[in-house]
């Protein structure tokens, strides 16, 4: 059977509570724009979407991932801003860039793109910036959404999971598929 996958690390409670907050702020001052706003439950750090797998593949993903999480070490990330992708000018994607202190989750990115390849999946070519999705326009235009400055809130990332995403008239629901423990270190 397949099941849509992603790689996120999680965001803890506490951030996704003031996140979905901000959310609340934004619709409010957007009232005229449809957007679908992620609640606070499906809130992530998305390492990477490697779309529908059969068990057989996922079941390799969840041994590449163990076996490297055994060698990358916890990092600690912190709230940046809100801003948009294309561009703060023409948003679509509503997101909370997240600045991490180490390089940990870049390089691990990078090494789980080159596995993931080797198992002949796809991985997404754009570099990575970390972010958090708040939410997706659908219909109207928020233009000149300036850059927004969030508390300066941080959070050890001591694990990596797997989900699959499951596509419903109310929004996606997530279920994990794994989760696997960073290496511990004194931050």
């Amino acid at each position: 059977m397949s099941k849509r996958i992603f790689i996120a690390f999680p965001v803890p409670v506490n951030i996704r509570e003031y996140l979905a907050s901000v959310s609340r702020d934004l619709a409010e001052k957007h009232q005229e724009v449809a957007v679908n706003w992620v609640p606070s439950e499906n809130m992530h750090l998305t390492v990477h979407f490697l779309g529908d797998l059969e068990d057989d593949k996922l079941d390799q993903v969840k041994a590449r991932l163990a076996a490297r999480a055994n060698v990358f070490s916890a990092f600690t990330c912190t709230l940046a801003h809100v801003t948009a992708y294309p561009s703060p000018r023409v948003a679509k994607i509503i997101v909370a860039e997240v600045k991490p202190k180490e390089n940990t989750p870049k390089v691990m990115w990078g090494v789980l793109a080159k596995d993931f390849m080797r198992l002949g999946l796809e991985t997404d070519k754009k570099p990575w910036t970390p972010h958090i999705t708040l939410g997706r326009v659908k219909k109207g235009e928020i233009s000149n959404l300036s850059e927004m400055k969030l508390e300066r809130m941080s959070w050890l990332v001591d694990s990596v999971k797997i989900f699959s995403s499951e596509l419903g008239p109310d929004g996606s629901k997530y279920t994990g598929e794994g989760e696997f423990k960073l290496v511990n270190r004194e931050i």
